[in-house]
C-alpha cells in the first residue's frame, strides 16, 4: 500500500513538481525548492523504488545522481507526504 503512495507521489511530481513544491513551502521554503529542483529526480526514483523503505528510497536517489544530504531531505519530504 505505502509503495503505491510512493508512486502515485513520483506521478504527481512528474507531471506537476511546481505545484507539490507549492504545497510544501508553507511547511519549508528550503525543502519546497529542492523539490522543485530534483522533481525530474525524485519522480523517476519514486517510478523505480521497490522497497517502501527511507532508505531504499535515499539509496534510489544516490543512485540518480542526488548528492547525499539533499537525498536525505528529499526521502524526509516524501515520507511526510504520506
Amino acid at each position: 500500500m505505502v509503495l503505491k503512495a510512493i508512486r502515485y507521489i513520483g506521478y504527481l511530481l512528474r507531471i506537476g513538481g511546481k505545484g507539490v513544491s507549492i504545497l510544501i513551502r508553507p511547511l519549508s521554503k528550503s525543502k519546497a525548492a529542492l523539490v522543485r529542483k530534483y522533481s525530474a529526480k525524485l519522480a523517476k526514483a519514486c517510478e523505480k523504488v521497490e522497497k517502501a523503505s527511507k532508505s531504499a528510497f535515499k539509496a534510489k536517489l544516490r543512485e540518480l545522481g542526488v548528492p547525499s544530504d539533499v537525498a536525505k531531505n528529499l526521502t524526509d519530504i516524501i515520507f511526510m507526504l504520506l
